[in-house]
């Protein structure tokens, strides 16, 4: 499978690379977000209720 080239993402040329591809690593990022979002929400809720 062929990855992008920097100058591909910058002339937005899908050629180089499946779009399923690209479909998957959205998803994979938005999961990441998503933990990391998760995360920092309950670290956020234990340091305030340690500070009580």
């Amino acid at each position: 499978m062929k990855y992008k080239s920097v100058k591909g993402l910058l002339t937005k040329d899908e050629s180089l690379i499946p779009v399923t591809f690209i479909d998957k690593l959205e998803d994979v990022l938005h999961g990441f977000l998503g933990i990391i979002l998760f995360v920092i929400s309950v670290l956020a809720a234990g340091y305030s209720l340690l500070r009580l």
